[in-house]
Protein backbone atom coordinates (compact mmCIF):
# COMPACT_ATOMS: atom_id res chain seq x y z
CA UNK A 1 0.00 0.00 0.00
CA UNK A 2 2.86 2.39 0.84
CA UNK A 3 4.45 1.69 -2.52
CA UNK A 4 1.19 2.45 -4.28
CA UNK A 5 0.88 5.76 -2.45
CA UNK A 6 4.41 6.69 -3.44
CA UNK A 7 3.62 5.92 -7.06
CA UNK A 8 0.49 8.06 -6.83
CA UNK A 9 2.38 10.99 -5.28
CA UNK A 10 5.04 10.77 -7.97
CA UNK A 11 2.37 10.74 -10.63
CA UNK A 12 0.71 13.85 -9.26
CA UNK A 13 4.07 15.60 -9.15
CA UNK A 14 5.07 14.61 -12.67
CA UNK A 15 1.67 15.40 -14.08
CA UNK A 16 1.60 18.71 -12.29
CA UNK A 17 4.83 19.63 -14.07
CA UNK A 18 3.25 18.58 -17.34
CA UNK A 19 0.32 20.90 -16.76
CA UNK A 20 2.44 23.97 -16.11
CA UNK A 21 4.96 23.24 -18.84
CA UNK A 22 2.44 22.32 -21.52
CA UNK A 23 -0.20 25.02 -21.28
CA UNK A 24 0.52 26.68 -24.64
CA UNK A 25 -1.44 25.65 -27.71
CA UNK A 26 1.32 23.98 -29.67
CA UNK A 27 1.78 20.89 -31.81
CA UNK A 28 3.68 17.96 -30.35
CA UNK A 29 5.71 15.40 -32.28
CA UNK A 30 2.60 13.38 -33.06
CA UNK A 31 0.58 16.16 -34.64
CA UNK A 32 -1.97 16.59 -31.85
CA UNK A 33 -2.75 19.88 -30.20
CA UNK A 34 -2.32 20.25 -26.49
CA UNK A 35 -5.35 21.24 -24.47
CA UNK A 36 -6.71 24.73 -24.94
CA UNK A 37 -9.29 26.73 -23.04
CA UNK A 38 -11.84 25.89 -25.75
CA UNK A 39 -12.38 22.41 -24.29
CA UNK A 40 -12.38 23.55 -20.67
CA UNK A 41 -15.77 24.10 -18.97
CA UNK A 42 -14.46 27.16 -17.17
CA UNK A 43 -12.88 28.62 -20.29
CA UNK A 44 -9.66 29.34 -18.39
CA UNK A 45 -7.10 26.79 -17.24
CA UNK A 46 -5.28 29.46 -15.24
CA UNK A 47 -8.22 30.29 -13.00
CA UNK A 48 -7.34 30.44 -9.34
CA UNK A 49 -8.22 27.15 -7.64
CA UNK A 50 -10.25 28.88 -4.95
CA UNK A 51 -12.46 30.47 -7.62
CA UNK A 52 -13.11 27.32 -9.59
CA UNK A 53 -16.69 26.13 -9.94
CA UNK A 54 -17.36 22.79 -8.28
CA UNK A 55 -20.03 20.12 -8.02
CA UNK A 56 -20.73 16.90 -6.16
CA UNK A 57 -20.70 13.80 -8.36
CA UNK A 58 -22.08 10.46 -7.14
CA UNK A 59 -20.36 7.77 -9.18
CA UNK A 60 -19.68 4.05 -8.66
CA UNK A 61 -16.05 3.08 -8.16
CA UNK A 62 -14.81 -0.04 -9.94
CA UNK A 63 -13.78 -2.94 -7.71
CA UNK A 64 -10.23 -2.85 -9.14
CA UNK A 65 -9.95 0.88 -8.43
CA UNK A 66 -11.28 0.40 -4.91
CA UNK A 67 -8.39 -1.97 -4.17
CA UNK A 68 -6.11 1.06 -4.10
CA UNK A 69 -8.30 3.89 -2.82
CA UNK A 70 -11.57 4.54 -1.05
CA UNK A 71 -12.69 7.33 -3.34
CA UNK A 72 -11.98 8.93 -6.70
CA UNK A 73 -11.04 12.01 -4.66
CA UNK A 74 -7.80 10.15 -3.87
CA UNK A 75 -7.12 9.30 -7.50
CA UNK A 76 -3.85 10.76 -8.85
CA UNK A 77 -5.69 11.99 -11.92
CA UNK A 78 -8.44 13.85 -10.03
CA UNK A 79 -6.31 17.01 -9.63
CA UNK A 80 -5.04 16.59 -13.18
CA UNK A 81 -8.61 16.55 -14.48
CA UNK A 82 -9.45 19.59 -12.35
CA UNK A 83 -6.54 21.50 -13.87
CA UNK A 84 -7.62 20.60 -17.39
CA UNK A 85 -11.29 21.49 -16.92
CA UNK A 86 -11.06 24.29 -14.39
CA UNK A 87 -13.70 22.50 -12.30
CA UNK A 88 -13.29 20.86 -8.91
CA UNK A 89 -15.33 17.71 -8.55
CA UNK A 90 -16.17 16.19 -5.19
CA UNK A 91 -16.65 12.51 -5.90
CA UNK A 92 -19.07 10.49 -3.80
CA UNK A 93 -18.42 6.78 -4.28
CA UNK A 94 -20.75 4.14 -2.82
CA UNK A 95 -19.22 0.91 -1.50
CA UNK A 96 -18.67 -1.67 -4.22
CA UNK A 97 -21.75 -3.86 -4.51
CA UNK A 98 -24.05 -1.40 -2.74
CA UNK A 99 -24.56 1.06 -5.58
CA UNK A 100 -28.25 0.48 -6.22
CA UNK A 101 -29.10 0.32 -2.52
CA UNK A 102 -27.24 3.56 -1.78
CA UNK A 103 -28.83 5.38 -4.70
CA UNK A 104 -32.31 4.35 -3.58
CA UNK A 105 -31.53 5.76 -0.14
CA UNK A 106 -30.53 9.04 -1.75
CA UNK A 107 -33.79 9.16 -3.70
CA UNK A 108 -35.90 8.41 -0.63
CA UNK A 109 -34.06 10.91 1.59
CA UNK A 110 -34.03 13.61 -1.12
CA UNK A 111 -30.45 14.36 -0.05
CA UNK A 112 -29.40 14.69 -3.66
CA UNK A 113 -25.89 15.23 -5.03
CA UNK A 114 -25.49 17.65 -7.93
CA UNK A 115 -25.14 14.77 -10.38
CA UNK A 116 -25.08 10.99 -10.31
CA UNK A 117 -24.17 8.14 -12.66
CA UNK A 118 -26.58 5.22 -12.90
CA UNK A 119 -28.83 3.10 -15.09
CA UNK A 120 -31.83 5.25 -14.26
CA UNK A 121 -33.98 3.71 -17.00
CA UNK A 122 -34.05 0.47 -15.02
CA UNK A 123 -33.32 1.64 -11.47
CA UNK A 124 -36.09 4.21 -11.11
CA UNK A 125 -39.83 3.69 -11.46
CA UNK A 126 -40.82 5.57 -14.59
CA UNK A 127 -37.22 5.80 -15.77
CA UNK A 128 -35.62 9.07 -16.81
CA UNK A 129 -38.86 10.88 -17.64
CA UNK A 130 -40.37 9.62 -14.39
CA UNK A 131 -37.43 11.00 -12.40
CA UNK A 132 -37.91 14.36 -14.12
CA UNK A 133 -41.62 14.37 -13.28
CA UNK A 134 -40.84 13.48 -9.66
CA UNK A 135 -38.41 16.38 -9.30
CA UNK A 136 -35.32 14.19 -8.88
CA UNK A 137 -33.44 15.30 -12.00
CA UNK A 138 -33.73 18.14 -14.47
CA UNK A 139 -34.46 17.68 -18.15
CA UNK A 140 -31.02 18.65 -19.39
CA UNK A 141 -31.76 17.98 -23.07
CA UNK A 142 -31.62 21.61 -24.19
CA UNK A 143 -28.53 22.33 -22.08
CA UNK A 144 -26.78 19.29 -23.55
CA UNK A 145 -27.71 20.23 -27.10
CA UNK A 146 -26.36 23.75 -26.51
CA UNK A 147 -23.31 23.16 -24.32
CA UNK A 148 -22.09 19.64 -25.17
CA UNK A 149 -20.78 19.78 -28.75
CA UNK A 150 -18.38 16.85 -28.33
CA UNK A 151 -21.10 14.57 -27.01
CA UNK A 152 -23.66 15.68 -29.57
CA UNK A 153 -21.21 15.06 -32.41
CA UNK A 154 -20.38 11.54 -31.22
CA UNK A 155 -23.99 10.65 -30.41
CA UNK A 156 -25.49 12.07 -33.61
CA UNK A 157 -22.93 10.54 -35.98
CA UNK A 158 -24.72 7.18 -35.94
CA UNK A 159 -28.51 6.86 -36.23
CA UNK A 160 -28.66 3.77 -34.01
CA UNK A 161 -26.60 5.50 -31.31
CA UNK A 162 -28.86 8.55 -31.56
CA UNK A 163 -32.04 6.47 -31.23
CA UNK A 164 -30.61 4.60 -28.24
CA UNK A 165 -29.75 7.89 -26.53
CA UNK A 166 -33.25 9.39 -26.28
CA UNK A 167 -36.38 8.39 -24.41
CA UNK A 168 -39.69 7.94 -26.20
CA UNK A 169 -40.57 11.48 -25.05
CA UNK A 170 -37.49 12.99 -26.71
CA UNK A 171 -35.37 13.40 -23.58
CA UNK A 172 -31.64 12.69 -23.81
CA UNK A 173 -31.12 9.76 -21.44
CA UNK A 174 -27.56 8.68 -22.27
CA UNK A 175 -25.45 11.75 -21.53
CA UNK A 176 -22.32 10.54 -19.77
CA UNK A 177 -22.80 7.01 -21.14
CA UNK A 178 -19.99 5.04 -22.70
CA UNK A 179 -20.33 5.12 -26.49
CA UNK A 180 -18.03 2.42 -27.89
CA UNK A 181 -15.84 3.34 -30.85
CA UNK A 182 -17.53 2.60 -34.21
CA UNK A 183 -15.11 -0.28 -34.81
CA UNK A 184 -16.42 -2.03 -31.69
CA UNK A 185 -20.18 -1.61 -31.96
CA UNK A 186 -21.85 -4.88 -32.79
CA UNK A 187 -18.72 -6.98 -32.25
CA UNK A 188 -19.34 -10.33 -30.51
CA UNK A 189 -17.43 -10.95 -27.30
CA UNK A 190 -19.10 -14.23 -26.28
CA UNK A 191 -19.28 -17.38 -28.31
CA UNK A 192 -18.35 -21.07 -28.60
CA UNK A 193 -14.79 -22.31 -28.54
CA UNK A 194 -13.02 -25.62 -28.17
CA UNK A 195 -9.66 -27.30 -27.70
CA UNK A 196 -8.25 -27.81 -31.20
CA UNK A 197 -5.70 -30.30 -29.89
CA UNK A 198 -8.59 -32.61 -29.05
CA UNK A 199 -10.40 -31.83 -32.29
CA UNK A 200 -7.32 -32.76 -34.31
CA UNK A 201 -7.18 -36.12 -32.56
CA UNK A 202 -10.71 -36.87 -33.77
CA UNK A 203 -9.75 -36.19 -37.39
CA UNK A 204 -12.80 -33.94 -37.74
CA UNK A 205 -12.95 -30.41 -39.11
CA UNK A 206 -14.24 -27.29 -37.39
CA UNK A 207 -17.92 -27.93 -36.58
CA UNK A 208 -20.44 -25.80 -38.45
CA UNK A 209 -23.79 -27.53 -37.94
CA UNK A 210 -25.58 -29.00 -34.93
CA UNK A 211 -24.88 -32.46 -36.36
CA UNK A 212 -21.18 -31.59 -36.67
CA UNK A 213 -21.18 -30.65 -33.00
CA UNK A 214 -22.87 -33.86 -31.95
CA UNK A 215 -20.41 -35.95 -33.96
CA UNK A 216 -17.49 -34.07 -32.40
CA UNK A 217 -18.83 -34.37 -28.84
CA UNK A 218 -19.39 -38.10 -29.28
CA UNK A 219 -15.77 -38.40 -30.44
CA UNK A 220 -14.63 -36.44 -27.38
CA UNK A 221 -16.59 -38.80 -25.14
CA UNK A 222 -15.10 -41.84 -26.85
CA UNK A 223 -11.65 -40.38 -26.14
CA UNK A 224 -12.47 -40.36 -22.43
CA UNK A 225 -13.24 -36.64 -22.06
CA UNK A 226 -15.28 -36.27 -18.86
CA UNK A 227 -17.40 -33.35 -20.09
CA UNK A 228 -17.33 -33.03 -23.89
CA UNK A 229 -19.32 -29.78 -23.57
CA UNK A 230 -19.77 -27.62 -20.49
CA UNK A 231 -20.60 -24.02 -19.80
CA UNK A 232 -20.58 -21.73 -16.73
CA UNK A 233 -24.32 -21.74 -16.02
CA UNK A 234 -23.84 -20.49 -12.43
CA UNK A 235 -27.16 -22.03 -11.37
CA UNK A 236 -29.07 -20.12 -14.04
CA UNK A 237 -30.10 -20.70 -17.64
CA UNK A 238 -27.77 -17.91 -18.69
CA UNK A 239 -24.37 -17.64 -20.35
CA UNK A 240 -25.13 -19.69 -23.46
CA UNK A 241 -25.63 -16.40 -25.32
CA UNK A 242 -27.89 -18.02 -27.93
CA UNK A 243 -25.33 -20.64 -28.98
CA UNK A 244 -27.31 -23.68 -30.25
CA UNK A 245 -30.72 -22.02 -29.69
CA UNK A 246 -30.06 -19.60 -32.54
CA UNK A 247 -30.02 -22.55 -34.93
CA UNK A 248 -33.69 -23.08 -34.06
CA UNK A 249 -34.62 -19.41 -34.39
CA UNK A 250 -35.00 -18.60 -30.70
CA UNK A 251 -32.97 -16.99 -27.88
CA UNK A 252 -31.53 -19.31 -25.24
CA UNK A 253 -33.05 -17.61 -22.19
CA UNK A 254 -36.38 -16.21 -21.02
CA UNK A 255 -36.29 -13.41 -23.58
CA UNK A 256 -38.37 -11.65 -26.18
CA UNK A 257 -37.17 -11.32 -29.76
CA UNK A 258 -38.41 -9.90 -33.04
CA UNK A 259 -39.19 -11.26 -36.46
CA UNK A 260 -39.46 -8.28 -38.74
CA UNK A 261 -41.19 -5.77 -36.47
CA UNK A 262 -43.25 -8.38 -34.62
CA UNK A 263 -42.24 -9.13 -31.02
CA UNK A 264 -42.40 -12.73 -29.77
CA UNK A 265 -41.50 -14.59 -26.58
CA UNK A 266 -38.81 -17.22 -27.11
CA UNK A 267 -39.62 -20.13 -24.76
CA UNK A 268 -43.14 -20.68 -26.11
CA UNK A 269 -41.96 -21.13 -29.71
CA UNK A 270 -41.63 -24.54 -31.36
CA UNK A 271 -37.95 -23.81 -31.90
CA UNK A 272 -37.47 -23.70 -28.14
CA UNK A 273 -38.86 -27.22 -27.84
CA UNK A 274 -36.26 -28.34 -30.41
CA UNK A 275 -33.49 -26.50 -28.55
CA UNK A 276 -34.42 -28.17 -25.26
CA UNK A 277 -34.69 -31.53 -27.01
CA UNK A 278 -31.10 -31.13 -28.23
CA UNK A 279 -29.73 -30.30 -24.78
CA UNK A 280 -31.71 -33.11 -23.18
CA UNK A 281 -30.38 -35.61 -25.72
CA UNK A 282 -26.81 -34.46 -25.11
CA UNK A 283 -27.35 -34.66 -21.37
CA UNK A 284 -28.69 -38.22 -21.61
CA UNK A 285 -25.82 -39.23 -23.93
CA UNK A 286 -23.19 -37.85 -21.55
CA UNK A 287 -22.12 -35.18 -24.04
CA UNK A 288 -23.27 -32.30 -21.82
CA UNK A 289 -21.52 -31.94 -18.47
CA UNK A 290 -23.73 -33.63 -15.86
CA UNK A 291 -22.87 -30.83 -13.42
CA UNK A 292 -23.19 -27.93 -15.89
CA UNK A 293 -25.76 -26.14 -13.73
CA UNK A 294 -23.36 -25.47 -10.86
CA UNK A 295 -20.33 -24.70 -12.99
CA UNK A 296 -18.47 -21.43 -12.52
CA UNK A 297 -16.03 -20.18 -15.16
CA UNK A 298 -13.03 -19.57 -12.91
CA UNK A 299 -13.60 -22.34 -10.38
CA UNK A 300 -14.63 -25.12 -12.74
CA UNK A 301 -14.70 -24.52 -16.48
CA UNK A 302 -11.20 -23.06 -16.85
CA UNK A 303 -9.50 -25.88 -14.88
CA UNK A 304 -11.54 -28.48 -16.76
CA UNK A 305 -10.43 -27.11 -20.13
CA UNK A 306 -6.81 -26.84 -19.04
CA UNK A 307 -6.74 -30.37 -17.63
CA UNK A 308 -8.44 -31.89 -20.66
CA UNK A 309 -11.61 -32.77 -18.73
CA UNK A 310 -13.74 -30.62 -21.05
CA UNK A 311 -13.54 -30.20 -24.80
CA UNK A 312 -15.72 -27.20 -25.61
CA UNK A 313 -17.57 -24.35 -23.92
CA UNK A 314 -19.12 -20.91 -24.38
CA UNK A 315 -17.23 -17.99 -22.87
CA UNK A 316 -15.92 -14.45 -23.24
CA UNK A 317 -13.29 -13.69 -25.86
CA UNK A 318 -10.63 -12.81 -23.28
CA UNK A 319 -10.67 -16.41 -22.05
CA UNK A 320 -8.92 -17.57 -25.22
CA UNK A 321 -5.63 -15.97 -24.23
CA UNK A 322 -6.11 -16.31 -20.47
CA UNK A 323 -6.61 -20.06 -20.68
CA UNK A 324 -3.62 -20.65 -22.92
CA UNK A 325 -1.40 -18.62 -20.57
CA UNK A 326 -2.71 -20.57 -17.57
CA UNK A 327 -2.15 -23.84 -19.40
CA UNK A 328 1.44 -22.97 -20.29
CA UNK A 329 2.14 -22.01 -16.69
CA UNK A 330 0.82 -25.44 -15.68
CA UNK A 331 2.79 -27.19 -18.45
CA UNK A 332 -0.43 -28.23 -20.18
CA UNK A 333 -0.71 -28.25 -23.96
CA UNK A 334 -4.00 -26.84 -25.26
CA UNK A 335 -4.92 -24.80 -28.30
CA UNK A 336 -8.22 -23.02 -27.85
CA UNK A 337 -9.96 -21.68 -30.94
CA UNK A 338 -13.28 -19.97 -31.50
CA UNK A 339 -15.75 -21.70 -33.79
CA UNK A 340 -18.87 -20.34 -35.50
CA UNK A 341 -22.29 -20.28 -33.90
CA UNK A 342 -23.69 -23.62 -35.16
CA UNK A 343 -26.47 -23.71 -37.75
CA UNK A 344 -29.07 -26.42 -38.25
CA UNK A 345 -28.25 -26.90 -41.94
CA UNK A 346 -25.27 -25.69 -43.94
CA UNK A 347 -26.10 -22.37 -45.55
CA UNK A 348 -28.53 -21.30 -42.81
CA UNK A 349 -28.19 -17.80 -41.38
CA UNK A 350 -28.25 -17.32 -37.61
CA UNK A 351 -30.00 -14.15 -36.37
CA UNK A 352 -29.02 -14.41 -32.70
CA UNK A 353 -25.61 -13.81 -31.12
CA UNK A 354 -23.83 -11.74 -28.55
CA UNK A 355 -22.87 -8.19 -29.56
CA UNK A 356 -21.55 -5.02 -27.98
CA UNK A 357 -24.35 -2.48 -27.74
CA UNK A 358 -24.24 1.01 -29.23
CA UNK A 359 -24.52 2.78 -25.88
CA UNK A 360 -23.98 1.55 -22.33
CA UNK A 361 -27.00 1.80 -20.05
CA UNK A 362 -25.38 3.82 -17.26
CA UNK A 363 -25.50 7.60 -17.74
CA UNK A 364 -25.01 10.84 -15.81
CA UNK A 365 -27.99 12.85 -14.61
CA UNK A 366 -28.09 16.33 -13.15
CA UNK A 367 -30.35 16.66 -10.13
CA UNK A 368 -32.64 19.47 -9.10
CA UNK A 369 -30.16 20.24 -6.29
CA UNK A 370 -27.50 21.45 -8.74
CA UNK A 371 -26.83 25.20 -8.66
CA UNK A 372 -24.80 25.28 -11.88
CA UNK A 373 -26.01 22.62 -14.34
CA UNK A 374 -24.24 24.27 -17.27
CA UNK A 375 -20.84 23.69 -15.67
CA UNK A 376 -21.73 20.04 -15.09
CA UNK A 377 -22.81 19.63 -18.73
CA UNK A 378 -19.59 21.21 -19.97
CA UNK A 379 -17.48 19.07 -17.63
CA UNK A 380 -19.12 15.84 -18.81
CA UNK A 381 -18.78 17.00 -22.41
CA UNK A 382 -15.03 17.42 -21.91
CA UNK A 383 -14.83 13.65 -21.37
CA UNK A 384 -16.04 13.21 -24.98
CA UNK A 385 -13.44 15.59 -26.41
CA UNK A 386 -10.21 14.21 -27.94
CA UNK A 387 -8.29 15.63 -24.97
CA UNK A 388 -10.71 14.19 -22.44
CA UNK A 389 -10.69 10.78 -24.07
CA UNK A 390 -6.90 10.69 -24.08
CA UNK A 391 -6.69 11.78 -20.45
CA UNK A 392 -9.24 9.29 -19.09
CA UNK A 393 -8.25 6.35 -21.30
CA UNK A 394 -4.48 6.78 -21.54
CA UNK A 395 -3.40 9.36 -18.97
CA UNK A 396 -0.34 11.49 -19.65
CA UNK A 397 2.27 10.92 -22.34
CA UNK A 398 5.60 9.95 -20.87
CA UNK A 399 3.99 8.89 -17.60
CA UNK A 400 1.27 6.33 -18.27
CA UNK A 401 1.50 6.06 -22.05
CA UNK A 402 3.98 6.54 -24.87
CA UNK A 403 4.17 6.05 -28.64
CA UNK A 404 5.78 3.09 -30.34
CA UNK A 405 7.86 3.28 -33.53
CA UNK A 406 4.72 3.14 -35.67
CA UNK A 407 3.17 6.09 -33.84
CA UNK A 408 0.64 3.99 -31.92
CA UNK A 409 -0.09 4.62 -28.27
CA UNK A 410 0.90 2.02 -25.71
CA UNK A 411 0.96 1.98 -21.93
CA UNK A 412 4.28 2.54 -20.19
CA UNK A 413 5.75 -0.03 -17.83
CA UNK A 414 4.27 1.95 -14.94
CA UNK A 415 0.90 0.57 -16.08
CA UNK A 416 1.80 -2.48 -18.17
CA UNK A 417 4.44 -3.91 -15.82
CA UNK A 418 3.88 -1.97 -12.64
CA UNK A 419 7.04 -1.86 -10.46
CA UNK A 420 4.94 -2.27 -7.31
CA UNK A 421 3.34 -5.42 -8.64
CA UNK A 422 -0.07 -4.02 -9.48
CA UNK A 423 -1.78 -6.29 -12.03
CA UNK A 424 -2.39 -4.47 -15.30
CA UNK A 425 -6.18 -4.49 -14.84
CA UNK A 426 -5.70 -2.75 -11.47
CA UNK A 427 -3.00 -0.32 -12.62
CA UNK A 428 -5.07 0.73 -15.62
CA UNK A 429 -7.77 2.03 -13.29
CA UNK A 430 -5.74 3.17 -10.29
CA UNK A 431 -3.15 5.13 -12.29
CA UNK A 432 -5.49 6.44 -15.01
CA UNK A 433 -9.00 7.62 -14.11
CA UNK A 434 -10.53 4.95 -16.32
CA UNK A 435 -13.75 4.67 -14.28
CA UNK A 436 -15.20 7.78 -15.93
CA UNK A 437 -14.36 7.08 -19.59
CA UNK A 438 -16.83 8.17 -22.26
CA UNK A 439 -15.87 5.62 -24.90
CA UNK A 440 -14.16 2.32 -25.49
CA UNK A 441 -11.37 3.85 -27.55
CA UNK A 442 -10.33 1.57 -30.40
CA UNK A 443 -6.66 2.53 -30.19
CA UNK A 444 -6.65 1.12 -26.65
CA UNK A 445 -9.05 -1.79 -27.09
CA UNK A 446 -7.17 -3.23 -30.05
CA UNK A 447 -4.20 -3.74 -27.71
CA UNK A 448 -6.26 -6.25 -25.74
CA UNK A 449 -7.62 -7.99 -28.81
CA UNK A 450 -4.57 -8.16 -31.03
CA UNK A 451 -3.98 -11.89 -31.45
CA UNK A 452 -4.79 -13.93 -34.52
CA UNK A 453 -7.03 -16.23 -32.47
CA UNK A 454 -9.12 -13.30 -31.24
CA UNK A 455 -9.50 -11.84 -34.72
CA UNK A 456 -10.46 -15.30 -35.97
CA UNK A 457 -13.10 -15.40 -33.24
CA UNK A 458 -14.65 -12.15 -34.44
CA UNK A 459 -14.65 -13.36 -38.01
CA UNK A 460 -16.24 -16.70 -37.16
CA UNK A 461 -18.79 -15.43 -34.64
CA UNK A 462 -19.86 -12.66 -36.99
CA UNK A 463 -21.06 -15.23 -39.49
CA UNK A 464 -24.15 -15.02 -37.31
CA UNK A 465 -25.96 -11.69 -37.09
CA UNK A 466 -28.26 -10.26 -34.41
CA UNK A 467 -31.14 -9.19 -36.63
CA UNK A 468 -33.74 -10.81 -34.36
CA UNK A 469 -32.40 -9.43 -31.07
CA UNK A 470 -34.43 -6.57 -29.60
CA UNK A 471 -32.62 -3.29 -28.80
CA UNK A 472 -31.56 -2.86 -25.18
CA UNK A 473 -32.96 0.65 -24.93
CA UNK A 474 -36.68 -0.17 -25.09
CA UNK A 475 -38.66 1.76 -22.48
CA UNK A 476 -41.98 1.11 -20.76
CA UNK A 477 -44.52 3.57 -19.44
CA UNK A 478 -45.12 3.36 -15.69
CA UNK A 479 -48.30 1.35 -16.24
CA UNK A 480 -46.59 -0.99 -18.70
CA UNK A 481 -43.65 -1.50 -16.36
CA UNK A 482 -45.93 -2.46 -13.48
CA UNK A 483 -47.85 -4.98 -15.57
CA UNK A 484 -44.74 -6.35 -17.26
CA UNK A 485 -42.81 -6.80 -14.00
CA UNK A 486 -45.76 -8.51 -12.33
CA UNK A 487 -46.04 -11.04 -15.15
CA UNK A 488 -42.39 -11.64 -15.94
CA UNK A 489 -41.21 -12.13 -12.36
CA UNK A 490 -43.41 -15.23 -12.28
CA UNK A 491 -42.69 -16.32 -15.85
CA UNK A 492 -38.90 -15.99 -15.55
CA UNK A 493 -38.82 -18.10 -12.39
CA UNK A 494 -41.00 -20.78 -13.96
CA UNK A 495 -39.03 -20.92 -17.21
CA UNK A 496 -35.71 -21.18 -15.39
CA UNK A 497 -37.02 -24.01 -13.24
CA UNK A 498 -38.51 -25.91 -16.17
CA UNK A 499 -35.46 -25.39 -18.40
CA UNK A 500 -33.34 -27.36 -15.96
CA UNK A 501 -35.98 -30.06 -15.53
CA UNK A 502 -36.37 -30.51 -19.28
CA UNK A 503 -32.61 -30.64 -19.92
CA UNK A 504 -31.94 -33.11 -17.12
CA UNK A 505 -34.94 -35.27 -17.97
CA UNK A 506 -36.66 -34.62 -14.65
CA UNK A 507 -39.63 -33.39 -16.71
CA UNK A 508 -40.50 -35.09 -19.99
CA UNK A 509 -40.51 -32.92 -23.09
CA UNK A 510 -43.85 -34.56 -23.85
CA UNK A 511 -45.13 -31.94 -21.41
CA UNK A 512 -43.79 -28.98 -23.41
CA UNK A 513 -47.29 -28.02 -24.60
CA UNK A 514 -48.43 -27.82 -20.98
CA UNK A 515 -45.34 -25.70 -20.25
CA UNK A 516 -46.44 -23.27 -22.98
CA UNK A 517 -50.03 -23.27 -21.71
CA UNK A 518 -48.87 -22.44 -18.19
CA UNK A 519 -46.81 -19.49 -19.46
CA UNK A 520 -49.82 -18.22 -21.37
CA UNK A 521 -51.96 -18.53 -18.25
CA UNK A 522 -49.39 -16.40 -16.44
CA UNK A 523 -50.09 -13.57 -18.90
CA UNK A 524 -47.30 -13.80 -21.46
CA UNK A 525 -49.53 -12.40 -24.22
CA UNK A 526 -50.09 -9.26 -22.15
CA UNK A 527 -46.36 -8.94 -21.48
CA UNK A 528 -45.68 -9.39 -25.20
CA UNK A 529 -48.11 -6.57 -25.97
CA UNK A 530 -46.21 -4.29 -23.59
CA UNK A 531 -42.93 -5.20 -25.25
CA UNK A 532 -44.43 -4.66 -28.71
CA UNK A 533 -45.68 -1.21 -27.74
CA UNK A 534 -42.26 -0.24 -26.39
CA UNK A 535 -40.58 -1.46 -29.57
CA UNK A 536 -43.05 0.46 -31.75
CA UNK A 537 -42.23 3.66 -29.85
CA UNK A 538 -38.52 2.94 -30.21
CA UNK A 539 -38.90 2.82 -33.99
CA UNK A 540 -40.62 6.22 -33.89
CA UNK A 541 -37.85 7.99 -31.94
Amino acid sequence: MVAKKIVAIMLVFVMGLAVFSGCSKTEDNHGKQSTSGESSPSGSDSADKDKRPSFEYWHPIHAFTAKGMESHNEHPFAPRLAEETGVDVKYVNPPVGQEEEQLNLIFSSQNLPDAFHSNLSENYKGGVDGAIADGIIINATELIEEHAPNYMAMMSADEDVRRDSYTDEGTIKAFGSIIPAPEMRGLPFWGPFLNKKLLDKTGLGIPETIDDWETMLIAFKDMGIKAPFTWPANNTIGFLNDVFSGAYGVPSESEFFKEGNVVKYGPIQEGYREFLTLLNRWYEMGLLDADYLSRNMNKHVKPMLINGEAGATVAHLTNLEQLEHLAKADNKDIDLIAVPYPVLNKGDQIHFRHFLSNVKKEATFITTAADDPVTIVKWIDYLYSPEGIELTVWGDEGVTFEYDEQGNKKYTDLVENNPDGLPFSYARRQLVIHDIISTYAWDEQKIFYDTEDQHDAWERWQKADYENVLPESLLFTVEEQEGYSRIMSEVDTYVEEMFTKFVMGIESLDNFDQFVATIKDMGIDEATAYKQASYDRYLDR
